[in-house]
């Protein structure tokens, strides 16, 4: 069950201080208390670009797979082979990467 979050705390910060945390949050596309939690517990924050990005990589990644199923199941030239070798050798770095973020 998640915890309520009840208790508040009060910071004294510079205006730039404030608009710097204001820009950071903005920029990670996460509240204000979100990345303050995040920051002062020392978790990770990970942007809602950033898992938008990975979904995309993904998706791409399936299509790229359907293809090399669909070519291997044609002749094909060992140039063509050789870049599909390369392309899956990258998806499998990207999923490593992408992995790495959850």
């Amino acid at each position: 069950m998640k915890e309520n979050r009840t208790i508040i705390l009060r910071a004294r910060l510079s205006k730039s201080e404030k608009e710097l945390i204001d820009k950071r949050a903005k920029a990670l596309g996460i509240s204000l208390s979100a990345f303050l939690r995040k920051s002062l517990l020392g978790e990770q924050i990970v942007s809602k670009t950033d898992v938008q990005t990975v979904f995309e990589l993904k998706k791409i990644g399936v299509n790229i797979n359907q293809l090399a199923r669909h070519l291997n199941t044609l002749p094909v030239e060992e140039e063509i082979r050789n870049s599909l070798f390369s392309i899956n050798n990258y998806i499998r770095e990207l999923k490593q990467i992408t992995d790495s973020l959850k």
